[in-house]
């Protein structure tokens, strides 16, 4: 072996001590990962390795390991603001650029083209509530894709006279869990009452943003049918 392959093995191994330190040190139910973006490079534009994508979000992850060193992480979230507690208030999940750059257009094309072929020619009680069914769709989406989805706080040990006396424990986040919260391999962490992840809105959904994305949901088919009964007429 070269003097060159033993020392950067023996980086690899350096930098994989500090993943597992720092996996096991974090506050957050999270599996074993980079501890921050900065690590986890591995495209052909960028320098670096990364391994924590999986098979489905690799593009995406690849995206966020190039665009987002400098945020926060908690798992394959990203996180980029907390409060003063330190705690995650906007974050933005594995599949953001999808969010970003599908999902967003999408709604945007329509809008635009309505706002731009029929809007002035309409009645001005039409262009209102179009201008707020546009503004409520476009809040709705930010609201589920920009939240902290629930992200569980690490349980290591529980008081079996508490409430929490019938919380299951996770081996991939070393942390007990409600039986609604689950792991995601995704998210790489275990999300409160989580119910899927949605490439769609970008993010795992769960505790805090469930019910902005069954308005999300629900806004889409209003919506796309008010717009097309708009250019239609």
């Amino acid at each position: 072996m070269s003097y060159e392959s033993g020392q950067r093995q023996g980086g690899e191994e350096e930098e994989e001590d500090v993943n597992v330190r720092n996996w096991k040190q974090s506050p957050y139910a999270v599996g074993l990962g980079d501890a921050n973006w900065n690590q986890d490079v591995n495209c052909k534009y960028c320098c670096g390795k990364g391994n924590q994508a999986t098979p489905n979000n690799y593009a995406c992850h690849q995206v966020t390991s190039c665009f987002c060193r400098g945020a926060g992480r908690i798992g394959n979230m990203v996180v980029l603001h907390s409060n003063d507690q330190g705690e995650p208030v906007i974050v933005v999940g594995p599949y953001w650029p999808m969010m970003v750059c599908v999902t967003y257009p999408m709604i945007l094309a329509i809008l635009c083209a309505t706002g731009i072929l029929r809007i002035p020619h309409l009645h001005y009680g039409l262009v209102i509530a179009w201008v707020i069914s546009s503004i409520a769709i476009l809040l709705a989406l930010a609201s589920v894709a920009c939240r902290n989805p629930g992200i569980l706080k690490r349980q290591t040990t529980i008081d079996e006279e508490s409430s929490k006396a019938d919380w299951i424990w996770n081996d991939q986040a070393l942390s007990y869990r409600p039986e609604d919260a689950k792991y995601d391999r995704d998210c790489n962490c275990i999300i409160e009452e989580f119910d899927h992840t949605c490439p769609w809105t970008g993010t795992g959904i769960g505790k805090r943003n469930l019910r902005a994305f069954y308005c999300f949901v629900a806004l889409v088919p209003i919506c796309l049918i008010f717009n097309i009964i708009l250019l239609t007429m």
